[in-house]
């Protein structure tokens, strides 16, 4: 038995002892009063060796556990953060400590109420009078530094990623950050958010290869959307100006770091504009987002700076090529773009002149 196997088989004794004796390891509900991110706001000012009048009533996932005889120390981990967790004789009740020593477990979700404390060393901590067992997990913790190191794993067992890194947590708060201020900046241009329907009899709006199915009360076959476009463009016909849409798109091919064969896209339309207005519309979305986000236009990404402060820089194709390839395709026949092409190993299959000139881009 391998030393996960042993670590389960005494978890699941741990669970089957506290069901004989009465107490459920997995209680339906519990009044949580305080957030690990508000008490470190709210007592910020609260000095070393300093015990507060407030009591604290806060739950989440213990991620650690040290037990020095008298005194042991336990971090607590809620959706907001992070607070350390005392249980110190005289103070915290001695059938608490004995059934925290028996019980619980790294990774187990609990309870705490108690006064706050700075520790000698400054950390906050909820020094605890009370404590119940919400959640006893079964499955050990991955370890911090070595458990979860591949990507693949990190991306297939996200809620793993989740436990252990709380950077890609942000990531989700970002994100949900990011769509809020794009629906905001939106519709106070007037646009409408609208869905589009996911099923549809006739895919289209891209070149892509549909998921089919069947809908069996019509006996007919039907594809996952791989675009909102047409449905979109429905609307600026029966006389909306302006809509939107944030939708999950599916196409049934390949699997990379940047593509997925289900994922979220935003289309938008805009009657009585052009490109140049579509342009405008999407760098003033981005400068937007990025005040609202991060409270600055510039980003850093993999050791850059980028600065999506409108207006942006802009070129067609055919300049970018000049510029970076130093060819002017505007000078060229489509032989001559063939050529150079299959000179760079850029496959040409009956292709047009303006398909060899986006191949090349």
């Amino acid at each position: 038995m391998g030393r996960e196997d042993q670590i389960i088989q005494e978890r699941l004794r741990k669970i089957k002892e506290l069901k004989e004796s009465g107490i459920n390891p997995y209680p339906y509900r519990y009044t949580v009063e305080n957030n690990s991110n508000d008490l470190q706001e709210k007592y910020k000012e609260l000095k070393k060796e300093i015990k507060s009048k407030g009591k604290a009533k806060i739950a989440g996932r213990l991620m650690s556990f040290r037990d020095l005889g008298k005194i042991s120390f336990g971090v607590l981990r809620d959706a907001h953060g992070e607070i350390q967790i005392m249980l110190q004789d005289k103070e915290t009740p001695e059938k608490i400590r004995k059934f925290v020593k028996k019980y619980v477990d790294v990774g187990d979700f609990i309870g705490v109420e108690g006064k706050i404390f700075r520790t000698k060393r400054g950390e906050l901590s909820v020094v605890v009078k009370n404590l119940e067992l919400l959640t006893k997990s079964i499955l050990p913790l991955p370890e911090k530094w070595s458990g979860l190191k591949d990507k693949e794993e990190r991306y297939r067992k996200r809620y793993l990623d989740l436990i252990v890194n709380p950077k890609t947590r942000e990531v989700f708060k970002k994100r949900e950050k990011i769509l809020d201020a794009i629906r905001e900046y939106l519709k106070s241009r007037k646009f409408n958010e609208v869905d589009t329907p996911y099923l549809q009899t006739i895919y289209g709006g891209a070149n892509a290869k549909p998921f089919e199915t069947h809908l069996n009360v019509l006996d007919i076959d039907l594809f996952l959307a791989i675009s909102p476009e047409l449905y979109l463009k429905r609307l600026i016909v029966g006389g909306f100006d302006k809509v939107f849409t944030i939708a999950r798109n599916f196409r049934n091919e390949g699997v990379d770091r940047w593509h997925n064969p289900e994922f979220t896209m935003m289309e938008i339309y805009q009657a009585y504009g052009d490109y140049n207005d579509m342009m405008d519309l999407f760098e003033r979305i981005y400068e937007y987002v990025a005040k609202k986000v991060n409270g600055t236009t510039k980003v850093k990404f993999k050791g850059e700076t980028i600065d999506f402060k409108a207006p942006w820089k802009r070129m067609t194709m055919a300049q970018a090529i000049k510029k970076y390839v130093k060819i002017d395709v505007e000078k060229m026949s489509k032989d001559e773009l063939f050529e150079f092409a299959n000179k760079n190993n850029i496959e040409m299959k009956g292709d047009s002149w303006g398909w060899a000139v986006q191949k090349i881009f």
